[in-house]
């Protein structure tokens, strides 16, 4: 009896899958979700304060690459130190970001939907791994809220592997002195990896200030 039960409750998960996915959809159907030129400008001050805070980070590890290439290597493993430094200091204020647009997406009446992260737009295998994990799970949730955080979630933990990826090279090459080719194409795919992950979290950012601001269309 108690098999049956299992069975029958099992059978009845796709059936309930597939009805809140509808009726998900049927909410958002009911509201609109765009950014008005208040929430614009919203975004523009947070977007340009993000990038604020990793643009010399950025800057810096370019120059870093483009010193290497032109054969004065210990100039640019300075540049390497000083990169390394901005990265550690910006780090903790981007998980601080990600954990309130988590916290604040429970309060939007709907949120709009967000494309899971793609393997391929990361070089890093464990980054990849975690982004094909996220389009795994997105596929199973119904809500869009629970998409969006869980793709916060997984960008916070892109963000914390990156950091730790790039400041464990980048103090490796600094302790030894010397670095390697291989060394080098490491670090400039953390620092590409870093690089997307900023624009995900931008363009999730984008996602809940709209979804906060989303008026019902039958609203005046």
């Amino acid at each position: 009896m108690v098999w049956v039960l299992c069975v029958s409750a099992v059978g009845t998960l796709p059936l309930f899958f597939a009805l809140g996915r509808r009726q998900e959809q049927a909410t958002h159907r009911g509201w609109r979700c765009s950014l008005t030129p208040r929430v614009e400008r919203l975004y523009e001050t947070l977007a340009q304060r993000v990038e604020g805070d990793l643009d010399l980070a950025v800057i810096t590890y370019t120059e870093a690459f483009a010193v290497r290439e032109s054969g004065a290597e210990e100039e640019a493993l300075r540049l390497l130190y000083a990169g390394h430094t901005l990265v550690e200091r910006c780090a903790p204020g981007m998980l601080r970001l990600l954990a309130g647009m988590a916290t604040f997406s429970r309060v939007a009446e709907v949120v709009a939907p967000t494309a899971p992260l793609r393997p391929s737009a990361f070089r890093l295998l464990p980054l990849a791994a975690l982004a094909a994990t996220g389009r795994a799970l997105d596929r199973v949730l119904v809500s869009t809220g629970e998409r969006f955080r869980l793709r916060v979630y997984l960008l916070g933990h892109g963000y914390g592997l990156a950091a730790r990826y790039l400041m464990r090279e980048s103090e490796r090459m600094i302790r030894r002195g010397s670095w390697t080719e291989t060394d080098w194409k490491r670090i400039e795919s953390i620092h590409g990896d870093f690089v997307t992950l900023t624009e995900e979290l931008l363009r999730s950012l984008k996602t809940l200030l709209a979804s906060l601001a989303a008026v019902p269309n039958d609203a005046a």
